[in-house]
């Protein structure tokens, strides 16, 4: 998934600094469904259509969120505290060539297409739900 100087760090990783990450993904991201259906759901949205974009549209914003704030601003201006230190020497953490291995190719690729993925499962999920 990462390219290989991103996933291979010069020092090995404590585990207590992988800990927010996971604790991210297992809170936000089912949060974030949750919000998605309910709202459609609260707001009277039905067929399949309109959920399925209505959870695009909100999807979208997520992920160029993300790439916008995120990787390019935060990643510019806050790297030092940001980055692990184990990684703070390694090029492939620095904001141009992460942007340019990784950042682009996620969010402008990779993103939109999973993005209507999750939308039209999304969207199957609240039509079961009506």
């Amino acid at each position: 998934m990462l390219p290989k100087g991103i996933n291979t760090p010069k020092k090995e990783i404590p585990k207590k600094n992988m800990k927010p990450v996971r604790l991210m993904e297992i809170i936000l991201y089912p949060i974030l469904m949750a919000y998605i259906i309910f709202s459609a759901y609260e707001q009277g949205i039905t067929g399949f259509g309109n959920l399925f974009i209505n959870a695009l549209i909100i999807n979208l914003g997520w992920n160029f969120g993300d790439f916008f704030l995120l990787d390019w601003w935060l990643r510019a201006v806050y790297t030092d505290r940001v980055s692990l230190p184990e990684n703070r020497d390694n090029e492939m953490w620095q904001t141009k060539m992460w942007m340019r291995k990784f950042g682009i190719m996620d969010h402008w690729m990779k993103g939109p297409i999973m993005c209507a993925l999750l939308s039209a499962a999304l969207a199957g999920i609240g039509m079961l739900l009506r």
